[in-house]
């Protein structure tokens, strides 16, 4: 549970974090502003989130397709109706989550989830992971990794939980909590590798209903607090 620092401040803190989105070797993947004549925008990697379990938010990056830019090997391919351009999804890199700190960050943010994709599109992603995370098939460089808001600064920052890169000591989990988080993604991996069609749709359907009450339960649980905070302050 977050603590109650981290509450009080959630809101202030959302504003100062731009991304919670980090490369394979768990640094930082910053914005880059851009100016299209009139306004400063920015540009950053947006989440898609592909798995929930128990009390965390699995996710992956994915960036907007554009002529600039070249589509690397172990990207796939999101036709997005809504979007000028199409969406290339990171299967190469899995973060994960407490779903409370991912939700107090961007409920109010954009964000793709795999439920409203194709089934033809889910599938293939979900494969993709598969392949990288379990087999190494197409001999990827891969990372699994934990993002958390440290308390102290208020930013987001990365542990690896495995890596084919090497990385100096510190910036690994503990091995207790690596091996919690592994089971984590085994089990995920089980239910719907050789899953049929109607058993994966159902497994995502459920998987999302899951996800959107743990949401729910947060958010009331803040308001109670909120309104308890402003209570006692009127005592």
């Amino acid at each position: 549970m977050i603590n109650k620092v981290w509450k009080r401040q959630k809101n202030e803190v959302s504003k100062n974090i731009e991304t919670i989105s980090f490369d394979t070797k768990g640094d930082l993947i910053i914005k880059r502003k851009f100016y299209d004549g009139t306004n400063a925008k920015s540009t950053s990697n947006r989440p898609l989130i592909v798995f929930h379990y128990g009390e965390y938010t699995f996710y992956l990056n994915m960036r907007s397709a554009k002529k600039d830019r070249k589509k690397l090997p172990f990207e796939y391919e999101l036709s997005n109706p809504k979007r000028k351009q199409n969406d290339w999804v990171d299967t190469t890199n899995i973060m994960v989550m407490d779903t409370e700190e991912f939700d107090l960050l961007y409920k109010d943010r954009e964000f793709e989830e795999i439920n409203n994709l194709n089934y033809e599109d889910a599938r293939n992603i979900v494969d993709l992971l598969i392949d990288n995370f379990t087999d190494n098939k197409f001999n990827y460089d891969i990372t699994y990794q934990r993002i958390e808001i440290n308390k102290k600064t208020m930013q987001p920052e990365s542990k690896i939980i495995i890596s084919t890169f090497k990385f100096d000591e510190e910036k690994y989990m503990e091995g207790i909590d690596i091996d919690h988080f592994l089971d984590h993604l085994g089990f995920i991996f089980e239910d719907l590798e050789n899953a049929s069609k109607e058993d994966f749709q159902e497994y995502i359907k459920h998987n999302k209903n899951d996800w959107d009450l743990i949401c729910k339960k947060y958010r009331k649980n803040n308001k109670i607090k909120k309104k308890d905070k402003e209570f006692e302050m009127q005592m």
